[in-house]
Parts: C-alpha cells; sequence; structure tokens
C-alpha cells in the first residue's frame, strides 16, 4: 500500500517516482539481506522477479492519487488554448475516450527500468501523457496511407513506407509534408508543420475510478529475448507491466497560425477530398475532418495493431480565430 496520507496525495509528491523508489528499496534490502521469505538465498534476477510482483499489485491503489493533479491538468491544458488564442491563433479542442488499453513510450518511458515495459510520464503534472509528435504521427500516417492507396502505381514507396518515401515520391505528397512538417533539405519551402499539435492528457479516469492498471503478456515466440526458428524452441515468459485504462478522457489541442489560413485551408480541402471526396469550407471543419477520421481508423501509442491505443471522439470545439 502506498503511503497518502490521509488527504490523497500528501506524502507522495511524484506517484510513479515514489513507484520507483519503492521497486529500488525493495530490491536493495532483498540484495542486503541476502535471503527471501523462506530464509534460502536469492539470486539478483530471482529478487527482481519476486519485487516486480509486489509493485504490480501496487498498481491499482495508486489510482485514488489521480483526482488533484487531473484538475491541474485541466487548467494546464485551458492555459495552453488561452495563450494560443491570445496570439491570434486558432484552437481545436478534442475530448476523447479510450475505447482499449493503451501504451505510450514502450521503449524509454519512465517504468522501463522496473517492468522492461515503459510508460510514459508527465513528471510534473505527475499524470501518463501521449506525445503530440504521437498525436501527429497518427494523422500523417491516415493521410499517407490514402495517398499510397492513390497512388500506388506512381508511389516508390513498398509495404511499412516511411513518412519521407511518401512525401518526396508519391503525387500530391505536399499534402502531408505542409500539414504536418517536413524537413527543408528534402522538401522545399517546407519545414514546420501547418498544424501544430499538444500532448494529450487524461481529464477523468473510467467508470471504475481507474486511470492505470497491471497487464501481462506472453510473447509466444521468444527465447532470452530472441525470436526463435522453431516453435518448440519457444520459452514462454510472462511479461508483467502497465497500461492506460479504457474508458479514461483525454484531451488534446490542435493549433494555427492565422496569418496561415489560406494556405492551410486549401491543404485542408485536398486532405479531406482523400478522406470522403467531399471538401471544407472553414479550417476548423477540416481539423475535425481528419482527426475524427484518423482516430476512426487506427490507434495511437504502442501495439495498436494488437487493437491497443483505440479512442473514441467525444467532443470538439473551436476556440480563438477563425
Amino acid at each position: 500500500m502506498l503511503d497518502g496520507g490521509s488527504k490523497g496525495c500528501t506524502n507522495v509528491s511524484n506517484i510513479m517516482l515514489h513507484l520507483i523508489n519503492n521497486y529500488v528499496d525493495e530490491v536493495l534490502s532483498s540484495l542486503n539481506s541476502g535471503q527471501n521469505n523462506s530464509g534460502k538465498s536469492d539470486n539478483a534476477s530471482d529478487i527482481c522477479k519476486r519485487t516486480k510482483s509486489s509493485i504490480i499489485d501496487k498498481i491499482y491503489d495508486i489510482n485514488r492519487f489521480f483526482g488533484n493533479r487531473l484538475d491541474v491538468v485541466t487548467d494546464y491544458i485551458d492555459s495552453i488554448v488561452d495563450g494560443f488564442a491570445d496570439a491570434g491563433y486558432g484552437v481545436a479542442v478534442f475530448d476523447v475516450v479510450l475505447e482499449s488499453r493503451a501504451l505510450a513510450g514502450v521503449s524509454g518511458g519512465l517504468l522501463r527500468v522496473v517492468f522492461e515495459v515503459g510508460l510514459d510520464w508527465d513528471l510534473l503534472l505527475d499524470v501518463p501523457v501521449f506525445r503530440g509528435s504521437s498525436l501527429k504521427g497518427a494523422v500523417a500516417g491516415y493521410i499517407e496511407s490514402l495517398l499510397v492507396e492513390k497512388y500506388e502505381d506512381v508511389c516508390e514507396c513498398s509495404r511499412g513506407y516511411s513518412h519521407d518515401c511518401v512525401r518526396r515520391t508519391c503525387p500530391e505528397g505536399d499534402i502531408a509534408s505542409r500539414l504536418f512538417g517536413f524537413t527543408p533539405e528534402k522538401c522545399a519551402g517546407c519545414g514546420r508543420g501547418l498544424l501544430l499539435f499538444s500532448d494529450m492528457y487524461p481529464v477523468s479516469p473510467n467508470s471504475d475510478g481507474l486511470l492505470v492498471m497491471p497487464h501481462v503478456i506472453t510473447p509466444h515466440y521468444y527465447r532470452g529475448g530472441e525470436v526463435v526458428e522453431y516453435e518448440y524452441e519457444a520459452e514462454p515468459v510472462p511479461i508483467q507491466h502497465v497500461v492506460i485504462a479504457p474508458g479514461s478522457r483525454w484531451r488534446f489541442v490542435v493549433a494555427y497560425d492565422h496569418s496561415d489560413k489560406e494556405e492551410l485551408l486549401g491543404y485542408l480541402d485536398r486532405a479531406v477530398k482523400l478522406v470522403d471526396g467531399g471538401g471544407v469550407s472553414w479550417v476548423g471543419e477540416g481539423v475535425g475532418v481528419l482527426v475524427m477520421a484518423a482516430l476512426a481508423n487506427g490507434g495511437i501509442g504502442a501495439r495498436t495493431t494488437k487493437g491497443y491505443g483505440l479512442f473514441r471522439l467525444e467532443g470538439f470545439r473551436w476556440v480563438g480565430r477563425e
């Protein structure tokens, strides 16, 4: 049990750092004692495995500390919206609901040192986060898939194509280059994208009060971390880790510089024609269509091909100049 004090998070300044500190303390204590609960000696590997299980047992408990933090997150997002609006930007605010488990930052997130599977965490706001680059990548990837589908006989991109290939070799690749950005040395006149994506933050847990939860996967075709050639060589090892709970609600912002309005509207109109054959008459409509279509056709974060990171649009509002 984590000690949070009688009023919630009094003694836990940072939830995940507190959890990792517990893990390190338990491992070091066991190593120093040299014995397990049965009085027998354990090696470091056994100690780490046992300690991981004890930490996993505490994951459900940490959800009770998120209340005040989510209030701060909401205020923080409001300040982002106000800042863009005051600077003369147009701002689209999206509320989405996670419909499946989700992961972000698996290869370098905060918990990778404990569970071998990381989770991206904002250390200041003390909540999980999906980075704006992931959101932009999901929307850009969807548009690029439509370009490859439409121009498959012309694009020089094979299966597993890269952003670079689509934007350089596909007709209308400039749609993705200008909306989402491309390095100037690879695209004359390119640079930052016309659309700016904020990070996506949680604003409420699911109906069970959960924002994060424990999960276990068992890779069946590995031995010692390497892919096996024959199935009978496999040595399945369960991997315990933390995932973002389905049913939680999230919010993010997409903004644009009003001085780019005419250029942006032209590219959005062309992008929406790829999506549904229609067009758009104002920027907010185009941004909304692209985000909704991308969410409906893929996930955000890691393991999206396994059904992770699927979101449903719950609300959309426009703030600032049109």
